[in-house]
């Protein structure tokens, strides 16, 4: 393995380069153009700005060029688990549902299966109704 001393700054002989190999976890965006996506032997990664220094905890570094197309698959990557976790919170509040392993299933938001309660907002706009009209919204 090749590594670079000078990355992916602008005089760098490596500049044009897919991916670059530094051997140290002090890395420093000054004079480079571009966002890079480092991450180091330890598997730690950040998207790292111009002009700014980071330290990572490994030993060296993989830097790799973040063009308009990895941008993109790094923000559905994102979007794919962010939307996976929300749907997962979700079910687990659904009446009925047993829910994730270690959360409870408190029905927040809803009406329980007994017909208990209203959530704190259906109950703020039914008190907001009554007060501006003086009487009660026909079901």
């Amino acid at each position: 393995m090749a590594f670079s001393t000078k990355g992916y700054k602008r005089n760098s002989p490596d500049v044009n380069k897919k991916v670059n190999v530094i051997p140290s976890g002090d890395i420093t965006m000054k004079g480079v153009d571009f966002k890079v996506k480092g991450t180091d032997n330890l598997g730690n990664t950040k998207i790292m700005e111009p002009g700014k220094n980071y330290k990572f905890p490994g030993s060296t570094v993989t830097e790799t060029k973040l063009n308009n197309n990895n941008m993109s698959e790094i923000k559905t990557s994102y979007n794919k688990t962010t939307t996976t976790l929300k749907n997962a919170k979700t079910a687990a509040v659904r009446p009925g549902n047993q829910g994730l392993p270690g959360m409870m299933n408190t029905g927040v938001g809803t009406k329980s299966q007994k017909g208990e309660s209203e959530s704190p907002l259906k109950q703020g706009r039914k008190t907001y109704y009554n007060n501006v009209w003086g009487r009660t919204k026909k079901k």
